[in-house]
This record gives C-alpha cells, sequence and structure tokens, in this order.
C-alpha cells in the first residue's frame, strides 16, 4: 500500500522504485515428506557380543519425535517403514534436510542409555522423489509413481564423508 499526495508530489510511477521492482517473497507452504525407511547395512556394533540393537530416530524442523521400531542383534536391519512429517519449505533447493540418527538400544540394568551409531543426512533435493517440474515451474506430485530406493552414508561425528 502506498499514500501519496497528487497536488503535492504530482503522480508517482512505482515500476521505477527499487523496492517496488521487486517480487514479494513466496510464503512457506507446508509439505508432507514421507521416509520410506527400509533398511540399513553395515552398522557399527555397540554390543558386547558384536551386534546392535538399532533404531532411527528421525529430527526434524518443528522439534517432533519420530523413531523406527528396534531391531534387535543385527548390523544389517531390515525396518520396512514409513514415517511421515511435515515441512515448512518454500522449495526442495532451501528445504531443511531430514535428519536420520542411528541408535542402539541399551536396556541394561547399570546402564540405560541408548548408544549413538551414526548420523545420515538426506537433502530433500537429493533424495528419491515423485515430484517433477511443470511448465509454470511449480512442482507436481505424482501419486502413481513410487520413488526409486537410494542409500544414504551414515557418518560417524561430524565429518562430512
Amino acid at each position: 500500500m502506498a499514500i501519496n499526495d497528487k497536488q503535492k508530489n504530482g503522480s508517482i510511477d512505482y515500476s521505477k522504485i527499487t523496492a517496488w521492482k521487486k517480487k514479494p517473497p513466496r510464503r512457506l507452504g507446508s509439505k508432507k515428506i514421507r521416509c520410506f525407511i527400509f533398511q540399513c547395512r553395515n552398522i557399527p556394533s555397540a554390543d558386547a557380543d558384536g551386534s546392535s540393537d538399532s533404531f532411527i530416530s528421525v529430527w526434524n524442523p518443528e522439534g517432533d519425535h519420530y523413531r523406527t521400531q528396534c531391531i534387535e542383534d543385527s548390523l544389517n536391519p531390515i525396518y520396512l517403514e514409513t514415517i511421515e512429517m511435515l515441512y515448512d519449505m518454500a522449495d526442495l533447493e532451501t528445504a531443511p534436510p531430514v535428519v536420520l540418527n542411528i541408535w542402539d538400544k541399551d536396556e541394561d540394568l547399570l546402564d540405560s542409555t541408548d548408544d549413538y551409531l551414526g548420523r545420515a543426512v538426506v537433502y530433500l533435493k537429493d533424495a528419491s522423489s515423485n515430484l517433477t517440474m511443470n511448465e509454470g515451474g511449480d512442482e507436481d506430485a505424482y501419486c502413481n509413481i513410487i520413488p526409486e530406493p537410494k542409500w544414504h552414508d551414515i557418518r560417524i561425528g561430524f565429518d562430512e564423508t
């Protein structure tokens, strides 16, 4: 909205004013993200018997807690679970990543804290998706197309590799 006194200032061509040339920022849209968690392979062992009782917790920007079931005594656990969450984002390029933390469940009487095994960071622009760009530059979701599964590396600590 602009207020101008035409008698004092005359008419103003707003298209020549820098602030009016910019397009307004897009509002963040809420998108449903589905994480299809199939399996892990070769995760680190954390138990004395050389295996792990692993589960995966999913971090999201809203602070909600999501996690898979615990698979006991396996270094190659198979989960076959889907976790759904809402993300606020303008587009896939600027969306926050999905962070999957892998834990070893400990139910020992002396030490009941879960052991951290590693982390997979999945940027949505690099994830397998059923989104395609239409002619207008917007994203269309094709619900009948199943995204191809994709492996994501687990990082231990804060290394990029």
